[in-house]
């Protein structure tokens, strides 16, 4: 219930500025102190309590794998994307960074992650959503910027896919030797992640390559 809570809070309020009326958000969350609030303007999250959001929510993502929590963490962290990430979202690129460098070196030690497994899966499924946003809102990146965190996410992705396409075989017999739908299921989507991260980071350097 929380969970639902904090992503509809985030959902209706962060981008909103005072100035815009909405009396009955005013009413809504006004007995929430994250909120500043008056029955003349809307209601909105100050920015000291965004930046405090925007900290945590990468551990979180970490700690919480249950689906229920999970799909609300990555609600809110596909709209603070919209208009934050990647300048203004430092820690959500830091996450990205520091498990694709692990997953890299368990594969380096040819120790490879069980990609079918929780941690893993939901962290492509957020990489997936993120990736997909910047490609539709990225206006609000320079092009140094954007070229920096675009070629670091792109360089550790690339050699995670590399191994997986090379291990798409062996790690699908496995799959269907378990006998187990939900682990098929797992695996097609993750199959569907990984092409479609690709083709987002690819696009979106396109797309900056025709800017210029």
């Amino acid at each position: 219930m929380a969970s639902i809570l904090f992503k509809n809070v985030v959902q209706r309020n962060w981008g909103a500025r005072k100035g815009s009326s909405s009396r009955s958000l005013s009413k809504t969350f006004s007995h929430y102190k994250v909120l500043s609030f008056d029955l003349q303007t809307k209601a909105f999250i100050d920015d000291d309590i965004k930046n405090a959001i925007k900290k945590v929510l990468p551990d979180f993502l970490t700690r919480y794998q249950m689906k229920a929590f999970r799909s609300q963490l990555d609600d809110a962290v596909r709209i603070i994307s919209k208009t934050d990430y990647p300048e203004s979202f430092v820690p959500l690129f830091q996450y990205f960074i520091s498990n694709l460098k692990d997953f890299n070196t368990l594969i380096a030690a040819n120790n490879p992650p069980d990609f079918l497994s929780d941690v893993v899966f939901n962290f492509f499924q957020t990489l997936n959503m993120v990736t997909k946003e910047q490609l539709r809102r990225r206006t609000h990146n320079t092009k140094d910027m954007f070229y920096n965190y675009y070629a670091q996410i792109l360089a550790e992705f690339s050699k995670i896919w590399t191994t997986f396409n090379s291990s798409f075989k062996t790690i699908l017999e496995n799959v269907v030797k378990s006998n187990n739908e939900n682990n098929l299921k797992r695996f097609m989507r993750l199959v569907r992640f990984y092409d479609k991260i690709v083709i987002n980071l690819l696009l979106c350097g396109f797309d900056e390559l025709h800017l210029e």
